[in-house]
């Protein structure tokens, strides 16, 4: 293969992408419109919670959560029209999503660039497509992705989700202080061992505090929500312990166990729910392979390549999806809560593959110009063959 079918095959995998990122996203209204008849029950039960408080026929029963975000929707005149709220929820999703894909289709994304951003469009639809509490996140997606290089926009973030900490979910106060650390030490220049490593020691920090201030084990809460859902079918892919000795040391390593489970769940496969679970681990696995990997390759990736401001978006990126999963190891209960949640943030997921998963490497100017220069002079520049 030559040099000049390369950039040929480079647009074609555009245009697939943007193929198939179109059919996704109608696929995904389809969903929204249709749930009810498409999706069981259980990916109903907290937006019907919601709606029924939104309508004032049901009670938060003193969940913060639950009642401030059914104000939100009371307030917005949302309350009575179920298929609006859900239009308006995915809606903002995918705009964020194609306003990433918009930003990274110019750099010939790779299949997995446009499986994560199918996917995602689809998850999105699911999880966003109705009365949500994770719809409120999106402001702060769209603050981490698409704010300038500026040292001020980092503190406009954190103040976001300290925002949503106090509004609505309180575990996002340790998001806001593990994603400005992430941020202080630049883990868009770490390697994929360190971010690792990194995800272990940041989990069983977090373990210890619960366990010294609160002298609980360091899964507690995991633990408390589980103990009346053992024989609910509707929480099939709940997260069981695995190590069952002394605490804290037990709790310490189930919570380290989990998170990478939240990435690769294994343990999917064996809790009863058949092909579903078996699609469901494959595609997550897929998703957060892609996007960890990505994590790892920000570091080699020339930002004068890149868009002004496009590899801090990256960084970002890596730094809230880090963060978002320590916490997340610690309370998740099951799968199925811990897909809705990040959900909201896959389009930082795209981001980050898209901005190093490429297909074809990345030419240079002066690349280009060799490519010209040989085809005038009939002598091509062996150089070519190797430009980065």
């Amino acid at each position: 293969m030559t040099l000049v079918e390369q950039p040929s095959r480079g647009r074609a995998a555009t245009t697939i992408g943007d193929y198939l990122v179109a059919v996704a996203a109608i696929a995904g209204y389809v969903i929204v419109a249709s749930r009810q008849t498409i999706l069981p029950a259980r990916f109903s039960f907290d937006g019907d919670r919601i709606h029924a408080i939104a309508l004032g026929t049901g009670s938060s029963l003193g969940d913060k959560a639950f009642g401030n975000v059914a104000w939100v929707y009371a307030q917005l005149d949302l309350a009575s029209h179920p298929l609006t709220a859900g239009l308006v929820g995915y809606s903002a999703f995918l705009a964020i999503v194609v306003a990433v894909w918009a930003r990274i289709r110019r750099n010939d994304p790779s299949v997995l660039t446009i499986f994560v951003a199918g996917t995602s469009i689809l998850f999105g639809a699911v999880y966003l497509g109705y009365y949500s509490k994770d719809v409120c996140i999106l402001p702060i997606v769209a603050a981490l992705l698409f704010l300038p290089r500026r040292w001020w926009a980092d503190i406009a973030v954190i103040a976001m989700m300290l925002g949503y900490a106090a509004w609505f979910r309180s575990y996002w106060l340790p998001v806001a202080v593990l994603y400005a650390a992430y941020r202080v030490v630049r883990i868009q220049r770490r390697s994929l061992w360190f971010i690792v490593v990194s995800i272990a020691l940041t989990v069983i920090a977090l373990g210890l505090v619960i366990y010294v201030v609160y002298g609980t084990a360091p899964d507690v809460y995991r633990s408390t929500v589980n103990d009346t859902r053992t024989l609910d079918p509707n929480a099939q892919s709940i997260i069981t312990p695995i190590l069952t000795f002394a605490e804290p040391w037990s709790g310490l390593l189930n919570n380290v166990l989990t998170a990478f489970f939240l990435l690769v769940p294994v343990p999917l496969l064996s809790s009863g729910g058949g092909l579903y679970y078996v699609a469901i681990t494959i595609v997550l696995t897929v998703i957060w392979t892609s996007t960890y990997i990505g994590m790892a390759r920000l570091r080699r990736v020339d930002a004068a390549q890149l868009k002004q401001g496009a590899l801090t978006s990256a960084a970002r990126a890596a730094a809230i999806l880090l963060a978002f999963l320590c916490v997340q190891a610690l309370f998740e209960p099951d799968y199925g809560s811990a897909v809705r949640h990040v959900t909201p943030l896959l389009p930082a997921a795209l981001l980050v593959c898209g901005t190093t998963l490429r297909a074809l490497p990345r030419r240079t100017k002066q690349g280009l110009e060799r490519i010209d220069e040989g085809m005038t002079t009939g002598q091509p520049d062996e150089r070519v063959r190797s430009v980065p």
